[in-house]
């Protein structure tokens, strides 16, 4: 991953990566989203694992406080 795919946000997403993205923002476990998009569990901790560095945080909570803060996080850079 480069540093201008740091600041692609979601745009910069591929179509998978938004669906693991949706499902946990919406609290799903690993476990429910490998059910839910019938991927292994491997798979699926992959995609979490790039979706991590893609948005800098280091876990599920990070990442939807991101969201929730309104950055969704595109913006690597602190707030002023």
């Amino acid at each position: 991953i480069s540093p201008s795919d740091l600041n692609d946000g979601v745009a910069g997403l591929s179509p998978r990566l938004r669906q693991v993205l949706n499902h946990m923002l919406q609290g799903y476990s690993r476990k429910e989203i490998a059910a839910s998009l019938k991927l292994s569990i491997h798979t699926v901790g992959e995609y979490i694992n790039e979706l991590y560095n893609r948005f800098g945080v280091h876990s599920q909570t990070e990442l939807v406080r991101r969201f929730l803060v309104g950055d969704g996080g595109d913006n690597s850079r602190a707030k002023d």
